[in-house]
């Protein structure tokens, strides 16, 4: 079982290396979204050193 429903993942066409990332829920609704950045060649293959995460909404939590 994953954590998310779908995960749209853009590569970089030459490395294969991943540039950005959706994870959407299984209502189709998008949960979050992250930007890799900052690759760097080891041991014969591509990794990346940075990745950000952004929510398009975040949570409301009850304040009472």
């Amino acid at each position: 079982m994953s954590t998310y429903a779908k995960i749209h993942l853009w590569v970089t066409s030459d490395q294969l290396v991943p540039v950005r990332a959706d994870y959407f829920l299984t209502s189709g609704k998008l949960q979050e979204s992250a930007w890799f950045s900052r690759s760097k060649s080891f041991s014969g293959g591509n990794f990346v050193r940075i990745m950000a995460l952004a929510n398009p909404a975040p949570l409301q939590r009850d304040r009472g």
